[in-house]
């Protein structure tokens, strides 16, 4: 009698366990999961309930009551660990569940500042481009373009067209030490910088100089801006320029090449720095001036190598009979292809200026 009130407790037991399961499956998303549990519970008590039957129905001998007492137990055991173990994972699960609506929630207001951080970066960068100038002057026997592209959102670099009270057109690029917002804010200030002192400082290294103690003045963690500074005389084709750990590029008529070497350290690395201003001979129809950031000399190839000087002047004089947007672009589209169209790990910013024939 002993051995029969088990089996029904196993019986019992295993019914629970399999209505347990069910209830599971209905407030956790795993249906396939709880109702095999819940079958293989139901399966276990149709087993029990057999043997209870047969138990119920067949006289047995003194030597098979170990026997029945054994599987009674067993079928006993075996159906309260089912059942404690169903009762002891739903917290688990009801934790699993918390854990993922709150990873729900985190992901959704995520989203949202991500898309209001894009937008408010589209607006950066549309500001950003609008400083820059929409189409370059118009200046008989020259021909002029420029570009910009950001590796990020904004970028550190910049190009201008300054023009001097004279008459004389101030050609600048420039390049604010890494890349993204920071250098972007700094770009910016830069550029009004050097078109306020224009106004008043006619001469180039001058210009370079005070604009250097205001950066100097203004940024105080290592930050720093590398120029370069021509001043053409459309009339005369003189140019004078200074660089401030930037240099420039010309590409002669009759096929030399010559590079315009900096003579200071960059805007805001030293206070008192002092720009020095160089002259160059007038330009002469088919001259080709470069003026060009790090990031297209320093593009590199699968290799580890350096787009470098040596490869854009050679790109520039392959096309220099192209106009000065096309020897642009030209340059922009090789270093492209030197770095296997790679990602973009720098801004790259460029002006030419070509000598037309007269």
């Amino acid at each position: 009698m002993a051995s029969k009130a088990v089996l029904i407790a196993s019986v019992v037991a295993q019914i629970l366990a399999a209505a347990l399961a069910l209830r599971l499956n209905r407030r956790y998303p795993a249906p396939a999961a709880w109702l095999f549990i819940s079958g293989a519970a139901l399966v276990m008590a149709v087993l029990h309930m057999a043997t209870l039957y047969d138990i119920w129905h067949t006289a047995t001998v003194p030597q098979e009551q170990l026997l029945v007492w054994t599987r009674s137990l067993a079928s006993l055991l075996i159906s309260i660990l089912l059942l404690a173990g169903m009762a002891l994972i739903e917290p688990l699960f009801r934790q699993i569940s918390q854990a993922q609506r709150i990873l729900e929630r985190e992901r959704e207001q995520l989203a949202s500042q991500v898309r209001e951080t894009e937008d408010e970066m589209r607006v950066a960068r549309k500001i950003q481009r609008d400083l820059l100038p929409r189409a370059a002057p118009d200046l008989p026997g020259f021909d002029l373009a420029g570009e910009s592209r950001s590796a990020v959102w904004t970028s550190g670099d910049y190009f201008d067209y300054v023009p001097f009270p004279c008459g004389d057109l101030g050609l600048i690029v420039a390049d604010a030490s890494g890349h993204g917002t920071g250098p972007a804010l700094l770009m910016s200030s830069t550029r009004g910088l050097i078109r306020a002192l224009a106004r008043t400082y006619g001469d180039v290294g001058e210009l370079l100089t005070q604009a250097n103690r205001a950066v100097a003045a203004d940024v105080q963690d290592g930050r720093f801006v590398t120029a370069f500074l021509a001043r053409l005389n459309p009339a005369t084709g003189e140019i004078r320029y200074a660089g401030a750990g930037h240099a420039g590029l010309l590409l002669h008529a009759d096929g030399s090449r010559q590079i315009l070497e900096p003579d200071s350290p960059p805007l805001g690395a030293a206070s008192d720095a002092v720009v020095t201003v160089r002259r160059l001979d007038p330009l002469v129809p088919g001259d080709v001036l470069i003026l060009v950031t790090d990031g297209l000399l320093e593009t590199q190839s699968a290799r580890g190598e350096q787009f470098g000087t040596q490869r854009l002047l050679d790109v520039a004089d392959a096309h220099r009979q192209q106009s000065a947007a096309g020897i642009l672009q030209a340059i922009f589209s090789a270093a492209r292809k030197f770095s296997d169209d790679g990602p973009q790990h720098d801004d790259m910013t460029a002006i030419v200026l070509k000598v037309e024939s007269t």
